[in-house]
């Protein structure tokens, strides 16, 4: 009894304050004290513990009650802990026994503090009887009811009048999550809006990203500056302090454009960055955060645990079923994780009905997420490439969990075949994802049309994916082509259907649009406008956690860098690529013998630090 007072004292504190848990409504902090598992594990500690003040019970009956409620606590808050070092701690198995190891720890201390004494019997008895009838109605459907009134269909908000006249066409910038530009060309995946969209673009081959993940290719996309000037280099964490970066969202809205943004991505780490310069900027993914629990529960609790996999997996996910029983079915997919571009459109077709009233143009960024892992395609569109393959039987049981992926790549890192035919499974599974959003993309591009108003439509991603390249699987924080190469379509009012002759840079994205709508576009970016007459060449950058690549022409070269913003960063030359050589495009040239001029390699290792002095100028 005194163990699971303890137990359930420290995991009210662990359910508020679990990984993912910040800001979340009653329901989910009830789903947590379930999943959690710390009652049961409180209650096994609670029966050692009584077997044991049995045995010596004639010499320290009180001192046993007390060891066992700080037991308890130690149950409770080894729990806490070591899901914050599961999750976030590093990759790797070694962390899955986070929760145990730290929870051993606390045992030893629990025999230091327990001199301090334990709550009343009266106090324990009442509150372990509330707190398991408590469970025990939970355990029970969950709340399912109270999901129904904290999980509405997003609503369209009403926008602000504009305080600035302003003359100019629409812009439409449409990113797809996770689109690879080599996926977006092939003949083989039906996509016929996108296709049609094509026609009438400026488009490029590939343009390439800042980043391969999400925060650092967001901000490259929206400041027009590369990774060394905004100061995020990766998703999670950045090197300096980023307050300095501005978004140009705030330029369209400063000359009178209605400014909108609509998504789905709780991945973003600088979400306050993303939502600058908006009227309106609504983020799905409040409701995505939800499922992210499930996952969380998996690798850091007691009930993730204790259980062996795949029985962990299938008991929380029968928990989260449970949440969302009795919802209509696309909300509940998309509970799940399923079809968001689903509710995406929705929100985009009232905001556009909207804003074809106002006399204000508009600049409205729609971003889709529904390509990202874990790979989950439209019920409606699930089977269309899959039909004929098969997933591996040691993947199934991870089928609908992020997990999958470093699964795969752990196998494919030791050689295992059925690992890249399950790689080449979650490919398809991805198109099939593409297949389902470009037909979102054509409801979209349909009520644009309706409109009859001049638009800019620009179509693009923020980086790629990796389906067995390199060994790997999803976006490692790495420099390959893959994961930088991205798609680049530009349609609207002056300009010409063509093809690029250069690959252009994320950074140029908002610039270009900038120029066709007639705003100045401020000094200092790394990006420019891609239809203004041809200027100088010019390096690009893009940085992974360890490594950074720099762009000239038609030459890669890829540092490791230690120490990067730093007075004297050292950086190490590890490759160089000639991208355009017919026969060895993506051979390491340091590698293969062939003499490769110093100058490459001096000249970017220039333009970096002068890169990273021109950021601490400003950031001072």
């Amino acid at each position: 009894m005194f163990a699971l007072a303890g137990t359930l004292l420290a995991s009210c504190l662990h359910a508020v304050v679990f990984p993912g848990a910040f800001g979340l409504d009653g329901l989910d902090l009830k789903y947590l004290f379930v999943v959690l598992g710390n009652i049961p594990a409180a209650l096994s500690l609670g029966l050692l513990v009584s077997l044991r003040a049995r045995k010596s019970a004639h010499r320290m009956p009180r001192g046993a009650s007390v060891l066992a409620f700080w037991f308890g606590v130690a149950v409770g808050l080894g729990g806490l802990i070591g899901s914050w070092f599961t999750n976030h701690g590093g990759p790797g198995e070694g962390w899955r026994f986070a929760v145990p190891v730290v929870t051993a720890l606390l045992l030893l201390l629990a025999l230091q503090v327990q001199k301090l004494g334990a709550p009343s019997f009266r106090f324990v008895c009442f509150f372990s009887g509330a707190g398991v009838a408590a469970a025990l109605i939970l355990m029970f459907g969950i709340g399912a009811s109270e999901l129904r009134l904290a999980s509405r269909d997003p609503q369209a908000q009403p926008f602000p009048v504009a305080t600035t006249a302003a003359e100019g066409p629409d812009v439409l910038l449409i990113s797809i999550d996770t689109l690879r530009a080599a996926d977006l060309l092939r003949s083989d995946i039906p996509t016929p809006a996108i296709d049609v969209l094509a026609q009438r673009s400026l488009r490029a081959d590939y343009a390439l990203s800042p980043g391969p993940s999400a925060t650092p290719s967001y901000m490259g996309l929206l400041s027009g500056k590369p990774t060394l000037q905004t100061g995020t280099r990766i998703s999670e964490g950045s090197y300096t302090p980023h307050s300095n970066a501005t978004s140009l969202v705030e330029d369209f809205r400063e000359a009178g454009w209605l400014t909108l943004g609509v998504g789905w991505d709780s991945l973003v780490d600088d979400q306050e960055f993303v939502a600058k310069g908006f009227d309106i900027f609504q983020n799905l993914a409040s409701i995505d955060s939800r499922i992210e629990l499930r996952h969380y529960a998996q690798r850091g609790s007691w009930l993730g645990w204790i259980l062996p996999s795949p029985i962990d997996s299938k008991i929380l996910g029968w928990l989260s079923k449970q949440r969302i029983h009795g919802l209509e079915e696309d909300l509940r997919l998309m509970l799940l994780g399923r079809s968001p571009g689903a509710a995406t459109t929705r929100l985009a077709e009232d905001y556009l009905s909207q804003l074809s009233t106002h006399q204000s143009p508009y600049f409205f960024f729609l971003h889709f997420v529904d390509l990202h892992q874990p790979y989950l395609p439209d019920p409606r569109f699930q089977g269309k490439l899959t039909a004929d393959a098969t997933l591996p039987s040691a993947y199934r049981d991870e089928l609908h969990l992020p997990t999958i992926t470093d699964h795969i790549s752990a196998d494919l890192q030791s050689g295992s075949e059925e690992a890249k035919v399950a790689a080449e499974y979650l490919h398809l599974r991805y198109l099939e994802e593409l297949m389902f959003v470009d037909e979102c993309i054509g409801r979209v591009l349909a009520a644009v049309d309706q409109s009859k108003r001049p638009t800019v439509i620009v179509l693009t991603s923020n980086h790629g994916e990796l389906f067995g390249e390199h060994n790997q699987m999803a976006h490692p924080e790495e420099v390959y082509e893959e994961l930088l190469r991205v798609p680049l379509l530009i349609a609207g009012p002056n300009v010409e259907p063509e093809n690029m002759e250069s690959s252009p840079y994320l950074t140029d994205v908002i610039p270009t649009i900038m120029g066709l709508c007639g705003l100045e576009i401020p000094a200092g970016l790394e990006g420019r406008n891609l239809l203004a007459p041809t200027v100088s060449p010019r390096f690009h950058v893009a940085t992974g956690a360890s490594t950074i690549a720099v762009y000239d022409g038609n030459w890669k070269t890829v540092f490791e860098h230690h120490g990067l913003a730093i007075e004297n960063a050292k950086l190490k030359p590890i490759a160089v690529f000639n991208l355009v050589d017919p026969v060895t495009p993506h051979f390491n040239l340091l590698n293969q013998g062939v003499e490769v001029t110093s100058s490459q390699v001096v000249e970017a290792s220039q333009w970096i630090r002068r890169q990273l002095g021109d950021f601490e100028a400003v950031a001072k």
